[in-house]
């Protein structure tokens, strides 16, 4: 069940709905070396979680910020009981940070996406180094706690 988002995650911007361009399902973050000129983590591939998926339509997405300690589960789980509903494609995830790159915070900081590859639920991580734009993932099941005091990013499809 999920608990109240107020708990673990604030909205940056209450009133404030970005809207993702329809996006071509064969993108993927690992070929996406243009975004991201940093690194792309190697893991993408080796884990099975950059695959091409189906084409997606345009639509809304909220950003949410880290307000307290928690892991990856915590984190998503307080948002929907419905992970899949809170995830996002590769695609979409490479259109946000082309489009969206303000929303990006400095260095040192991540912007979470919750991914959903060969049925196995990854967090993809963006962050800023030295102005280029780096991605790391993640499994969703780590039990990593991440600190509030960073401030990371969590970017879902908007919630009813």
């Amino acid at each position: 069940m999920a608990t109240a988002t107020a708990e673990i995650l604030r909205r940056p911007s209450e009133d404030e709905t970005i809207n993702l361009a329809a996006c071509d399902g064969s993108k993927t973050i690992s070929a996406s070396k243009a975004i991201f000129t940093r690194y792309i983590d190697p893991d993408l591939l080796r884990w099975g979680a950059d695959d091409p998926t189906d084409d997606t339509p345009a639509g809304p997405v909220q950003v949410y910020e880290l307000a307290e300690n928690a892991t990856f589960q915590e984190i998503f789980e307080s948002l929907s009981d419905d992970l899949d509903s809170l995830c996002l494609t590769g695609a979409q995830i490479h259109e946000f940070c082309q489009t969206h790159r303000d929303k990006l915070k400095g260095e040192e900081y991540s912007i979470f996406f919750l991914k959903k590859s060969r049925g196995k639920l990854f967090v993809v991580r963006v962050s800023v180094y030295v102005g280029a734009l780096g991605v790391r993932v993640t499994p969703f099941a780590s039990n990593r706690v991440w600190n509030c005091r960073c401030r990371h990013r969590v970017v879902v499809p908007k919630l009813a």
